[in-house]
């Protein structure tokens, strides 16, 4: 019978044709057939599998093998701390957006911000996020997806008790919003519609309404600008944006909010990844 060692090596021969790192991956799907951690796995590597065990790693490997991503595969994203659930209706939460929580929640004490609107909250990330940092917020979050909002509330449900509330809607953009926020942040797809065929597998599994902003990228968030502005609303905001949009959305945020400040922040690769527009004090 195949004892857990050689279900690791077995199991990391396999996914080298793939991962980029075959020995997490493959100690991740270990790990998730046998409902252990992966020290475990190091500390009991001469124990043996069972037939059922075996079966499931051998289901999850292929699984995995066909392309589908890892996260979708195990159900579940460590991100920010958390395990968040995950299935193909949602993005998978990328690092790049734990730094837009991170400047959200900066910003937000900085301003003292009462009510934040997560918009296109997808698997609820963003929200659980800044939930489990602020507690003199209220937030709203919402999607035009149903099923991004079913998993998103199972997120909030798996953080227990969130410092902040929060509350989901349905609908487009802010169409829905009873509540005027002070504080926007989003992360609505930003990618143009002719990136989608040089994408790779994994990310072509993800939903393309997920990730799709338009011809450009940038029309969801030109969108979403111009319709907080025919409202009369003067939120800051704190938005994740693709790597060569920073000039385009920091004009875009002048045109709609003229007395506003418009500042691009750069991603751990050097790219453009955060618009933060910062409106005057008195507004």
């Amino acid at each position: 019978m195949t004892t857990v060692a050689a279900a690791r090596l077995e199991a990391r021969e396999r996914l080298s044709a793939i991962a980029h790192e075959p020995q997490l991956e493959a100690d991740l799907l270990l790990g998730h057939a046998l409902g252990w951690s992966r020290s475990r796995l190091f500390s009991e590597s001469d124990r043996r599998l069972s037939t059922a065990e075996r079966t499931t790693l051998k289901r999850l490997t292929k699984e995995r093998m066909s392309g589908r991503p890892i996260a979708y595969v195990l159900g579940e994203k460590s991100w920010f701390g958390f395990h968040l659930y995950v299935d193909g209706s949602v993005l998978v939460p990328r690092p790049e957006t734990e730094l837009l929580v991170e400047r959200a929640i900066e910003l937000a004490t900085e301003v003292k911000s009462k009510r934040i609107a997560d918009i296109g909250t997808g698997c609820g990330a963003i929200a659980v996020g800044l939930a489990s940092r602020l507690s003199s917020v209220e937030i709203d979050a919402g999607d035009i997806s149903e099923a991004a909002l079913a998993v998103a509330r199972r997120n909030l449900l798996l953080l227990g008790r969130a410092a902040a509330p929060v509350r989901f809607f349905i609908g487009d953009l802010i169409a829905p919003l009873e509540h005027v926020p002070d504080l926007i942040v989003a992360n609505l797809p930003y990618l143009a519609s002719s990136d989608w065929v040089s994408l790779g597998p994994e990310v072509r599994s993800e939903p393309p309404e997920a990730l799709i902003g338009g011809p450009t990228g940038t029309e969801l968030i030109r969108r979403l600008l111009n319709e907080v502005h025919r409202r009369g609303w003067q939120p800051h905001f704190v938005l994740e944006i693709g790597h060569d949009q920073g000039k385009a959305l920091s004009d875009a945020a002048r045109d709609a909010f003229p007395a506003a400040r418009a500042q691009v922040e750069k991603d751990y690769a050097g790219c453009d990844r955060i618009l933060v527009i910062r409106q005057p004090d008195e507004a």
